[in-house]
């Protein structure tokens, strides 16, 4: 679907949703502001058509997420029928930080420190936590990014995620 929030219309629906059952997609990746969700009747369009709507919070770079948003748009996807949630996209390459957070060391470490009050946010409201996407290969390299971020998850005590928790692939 396209990569910004200014495709959720009601028009939008009525124009891609039978071109969405037609490709016999089950699961479309919405965009969205932490702090304003994606149109009702477009989730709730997908829902009934039985697509699953992932949502990706997004930031223009990492970055803190304020939870206090965070919660509010994820109750009300909940409300909608919405299960997945990630926030943030493809942390292990450059261009999603500002070069000066990049740079820094303990990158992963750091990264995770955003990124795990947002995973208890989402499981708290009752939606599934979904772990950040990875660009395949990247700056950093993938593999290794991900076994340091779950590593860190167990050595921060934070092993009751994984109950829930989906990793997302790219």
């Amino acid at each position: 679907y396209y990569p910004n929030m200014n495709h959720y219309s009601d028009s939008d629906l009525d124009f891609w949703l039978p071109e969405l059952k037609a490709l016999g997609a089950s699961w479309l990746v919405l965009l969205s502001e932490a702090g304003k969700p994606v149109n009702a009747r477009f989730i709730s369009g997908l829902v009934q058509a039985n697509i699953e709507p992932l949502i990706r919070v997004y930031t223009p770079t990492v970055r803190p997420i304020d939870q206090k948003a965070l919660r509010s748009v994820l109750e009300t996807y909940l409300k909608l029928g919405v299960h997945y949630v990630h926030v943030y996209n493809e942390p292990n390459l450059t261009n999603e930080w500002d070069w000066s957070e990049w740079s820094k060391p303990a990158l992963v470490d750091r990264f995770m420190e955003m990124l795990i009050p947002c995973l208890e946010t989402i499981k708290s409201v009752g939606l599934y936590p979904v772990f950040t996407p990875l660009s395949p290969g990247g700056n950093y390299w993938d593999t290794v990014f991900l076994k340091t971020a779950l590593d860190y998850l167990v050595l921060k005590g934070k092993e009751g995620l994984f109950d829930t928790m989906a990793v997302a692939i790219h």
